[in-house]
């Protein structure tokens, strides 16, 4: 089986699915003379993980895209973060010229892949969708995996700006951040982002750079279905305010630096 890895995080997958130990593997990705385009004319099946719906589009639909290279046979599975609208009318467009295509996210901790019931041969994309995950769950309709990975993230971000709120006023009132959090911890409101403190196998939400992806795609889904998720936008203020400070960070330094600094939003005053 020939596969190819297209997008961000290549090598991280590229790895992945060589441990997996599929039967008669070989694989592909983009050097420096193998665009999209010839990545999928050389396949069986193309893993693909764009960072965000314009790139996603260009490079699934594109002049320069996968589906130039579009052929009998050939399945995608793909982990792009995209809001099921986009990935719609990608997995139509690709569908159109004969290429199966199915929607997949990743969990927060890598555990689980999410996966769309519909759209490619599951007994083909099974074994790369194994190596990529522990736990293969599927989702339902097309599109369903994006959503899923939509929400979780934004529960995740909406836990770790609440909790960096929570921090942030413990803190003006003397108890310090080192004393707060254990004693937090050891009763009721201790959570995944309180833990992820002293963990480092737990993470309560994306890097900042990442999270801001994550919220702009459930602020948008929320508007297509006229839900307020007014939450979300507090968590994405928060990230806002800090972008191209700290990038690395996670939305928890974040946001508890923006509480602190007592910013201002639409939304009130936030510290």
């Amino acid at each position: 089986m020939r596969v190819g890895v297209i997008g961000r995080d290549g090598g991280r997958l590229a790895q992945a699915i060589r441990a997996g130990s599929i039967d008669g593997l070989t694989l592909l990705d983009e050097g420096a003379n193998a665009g999209a385009a010839a990545v999928a004319a050389a396949s069986d099946v193309v893993v693909t993980a764009y960072a965000g719906e314009s790139e996603a589009r260009e490079g699934l639909l594109g002049r320069q895209g996968v589906i130039q290279g579009a052929h009998a046979g050939l399945a995608i599975l793909d982990l792009s973060k995209v809001g099921p609208d986009l990935w719609d009318e990608v997995a139509t467009g690709l569908q159109a010229v004969g290429v199966q295509a199915a929607g997949a996210a990743l969990s927060i901790d890598g555990s689980c892949l999410y996966v769309d019931d519909a759209g490619a041969d599951h007994t083909v994309l099974g074994p790369i969708a194994h190596s990529l995950a522990n736990n293969l769950r599927r989702t339902g309709r097309p599109g369903s995996s994006k959503t899923m990975s939509i929400i979780e993230r934004l529960i995740a971000c909406i836990a770790a700006t609440a909790t960096a709120e929570a921090i942030a006023l413990g803190s003006r009132f003397g108890l310090p951040r080192d004393v707060l959090v254990p004693l937090l911890l050891k009763g009721s409101a201790g959570n995944n982002a309180l833990r992820a403190l002293t963990d480092g196998h737990v993470q309560p939400s994306p890097a900042v750079r990442e999270a801001a992806i994550d919220l702009n795609l459930a602020l948008s889904l929320g508007r297509r279905h006229q839900h307020t998720a007014l939450f979300g936008a507090l968590a994405r203020a928060a990230c806002r305010a800090t972008e191209g400070e700290r990038m690395d960070e996670g939305v928890f330094e974040s946001a508890l630096r923006w509480f602190t600094r007592g910013r201002r939003t639409g939304l009130g005053v936030a510290a």
